[in-house]
């Protein structure tokens, strides 16, 4: 599945990474295509290359806990 990591950052300072299929997807001008994963865990991975602070979509990476940041 494709994953995304959102530019924008929530006002706790966690950028957002989220599947293809989200809801929740950020505009394609605010997202970074992060490639093909089987687990959200790589996605998260590759999204920590762009923002340090990244953290799962609640809506489509369910099976995560939250972040506490």
């Amino acid at each position: 599945m494709d994953y995304f990591v959102n530019k924008n950052s929530q006002l706790t300072g966690i950028h957002k990474i989220h599947k293809e299929t989200c809801t929740r997807m950020p505009n394609k001008c605010n997202k970074i295509h992060l490639g093909k994963f089987y687990t959200d865990y790589a996605a998260k991975d590759e999204a920590r290359k762009y923002y340090a602070n990244s953290g799962y979509c609640s809506y489509c990476c369910k099976d995560n806990k939250p972040e506490r940041y």
